[in-house]
């Protein structure tokens, strides 16, 4: 590859081609095209189209800095920009998801209501009359001390295992505490007991404790169950599913 020519020898081409056709012939491809650009030039001589070149390139360097600079600032402005709605749209999505549909497990604490019991009179002046056990044991049930309530009814149905309502109560008293397996298991005992309207009573709450558990199915199952069988919680029960729809 030729040597690059120097601005002198530039200069002599560009005044007198004619007279240095040699030093044309021995210009490599780019100052070949550099020559042709500068021949274009019509702005006085050819060293004050350098001139006017140079000073035109001096200008245009800073330029294209400010500009590089401020395509970085942009860039990164935007890209701050578009992380923080990413953030927000991960926040926002499922808060507008809990806020327009209830969850399962929130919709049967809405609706859940221990039943009163018959074994208590909360009228001080009927407590001589109660069993000591009974009142201690529906005591901490009517003040929904559930987790106490189940743990005393649980060894009360042990003690009065003729009185079939008493695991019904543990249940409904474990569904308060959460313990929603255990209560599912004592209901599905008492659904089939034709005893003080247990068999009408317990789908029911069968329905909210498989709807606790997000069992939809099987909670639409014993609510409809619930709709069928029982007046007390038969409107809830439509209401319910019907939301669940």
């Amino acid at each position: 590859m030729s040597e690059k020519i120097s601005r002198k020898e530039l200069l002599e081409l560009l005044n007198n081609p004619k007279e240095n056709a040699e030093l044309r012939n021995a210009l490599d491809d780019v100052d070949k095209k550099a020559l042709e650009g500068y021949q274009y030039l019509a702005d006085g001589t050819a060293n004050e189209a350098i001139d006017s070149l140079s000073k035109r390139f001096d200008q245009w360097l800073p330029n294209q800095e400010i500009s590089r600079s401020t395509r970085t600032i942009n860039t990164s402005r935007r890209r701050w920009i578009l992380r923080v709605a990413a953030a927000a749209l991960l926040f926002l999505i499922p808060v507008f998801f809990l806020l327009k549909s209830p969850s399962s497990a929130r919709m049967a604490s809405q609706y859940f209501e221990a039943p009163r019991s018959p074994y208590l009179n909360m009228n001080r002046g009927a407590q001589d009359e109660i069993d000591k056990e009974f009142y201690d044991a529906f005591a901490l049930y009517e003040k929904k001390q559930y987790l106490e309530a189940s743990e005393a009814l649980a060894e009360l149905s042990a003690s009065y295992p003729d009185k079939l309502d008493l695991p019904f109560y543990q249940a409904v008293s474990l569904l308060g505490a959460n313990q929603v397996d255990a209560a599912i298991d004592i209901l599905k005992v008492t659904a089939t007991q034709n005893y003080q309207d247990l068999d009408r009573r317990s789908p029911w709450f069968l329905g909210l404790a498989f709807l606790m558990k997000s069992d939809e199915n099987e909670a639409k199952v014993w609510l409809q169950k619930a709709v069928e069988l029982d007046e007390q919680y038969g409107t809830d029960a439509a209401s319910l599913l019907e939301k669940m729809r």
